[in-house]
């Protein structure tokens, strides 16, 4: 019988502002993920910022795999992703962010479907909200904001990815090591970004359901609605013509 290879997976998490919930986030999340047989795990928190209460917070978390990055400003989720992907180590990658409201235990699906499948194309597997078993509790609100983001990026940049937002996703690390390095977007649209990038590389994508429950009351403004749009069309215009540059490349 042939022996399962070890799998060695890197888990990145991007974190500001969260000295009241990170101990307790990552107290769930190194134990959804500390009883699953066959891999190796590494957390490393992003601090995205001064904050010297989360700081103390992660400090005093004792656990040998977790360790800390810290930014000397805050710039955003995407340029915090970027500065953990400086140091990538595992077979597996997850980005993973610094919610409880996100059931942890998707990652581990993720990491089975990457694990077990048989498709060297496959890319990445993203939590996705519209899964058929997933299990959400989601205001209304945000739903319909949702469901209009995710059209307005597939008509923009015709990326056949059903969920592009959702905060917990898994990649094989060599895939991610060859775009990560491309990616200049800094903030909310970095996944939309990235994922790009990883299909214009050939790249596939499989959804994973995901369990969340929202914790709190959100208040989205027009004006952040307004400009989450214009910054999509930005980037999509952005990305056109660093398609059209590669192909030049490529046809040269």
């Amino acid at each position: 019988m042939a022996q399962r290879v070890l799998q060695s997976v890197d888990v990145f998490m991007p974190v500001y502002g969260k000295a009241e919930t990170i101990r307790p986030t990552l107290e769930r999340v190194t134990q959804t993920l500390s009883p699953s047989g066959g891999c190796s795990f590494r957390f490393v928190i992003v601090l995205d910022g001064p904050d010297e209460a989360c700081r103390r917070e992660i400090r005093e978390f004792h656990d040998p795999r977790v360790s800390l990055i810290e930014l000397s400003e805050n710039r955003g989720k995407g340029a915090a992703l970027r500065a953990a992907c400086s140091d990538l180590r595992g077979t597996l990658t997850v980005f993973m962010d610094a919610d409880l409201d996100i059931d942890p235990s998707a990652a581990l699906d993720g990491i089975s479907v990457l694990t077990n499948g048989n498709s060297k194309s496959l890319a990445c597997v993203y939590g996705s909200k519209l899964h058929p078993e997933s299990r959400v509790i989601y205001p209304f609100r945000r739903r319909m904001l949702s469901s209009m983001f995710r059209r307005y990026v597939r008509l923009l940049l015709k990326l056949d990815v059903e969920d592009t937002q959702t905060g917990i996703k898994v990649f094989r690390t060599d895939h991610l090591s060859q775009v990560i390095d491309k990616c200049a977007e800094q903030r909310f649209l970095f996944d939309v970004e990235l994922l790009t990038l990883l299909a214009w590389n050939g790249g596939t994508f499989a959804p994973t359901p995901v369990k969340i429950d929202y914790a709190f009351n959100s208040s989205i403004k027009i004006r952040d609605i307004m400009m989450m749009g214009i910054d999509t069309l930005r980037l999509a215009a952005r990305m056109r013509i660093q398609r059209k540059q590669l192909m030049g490349i490529n046809h040269e």
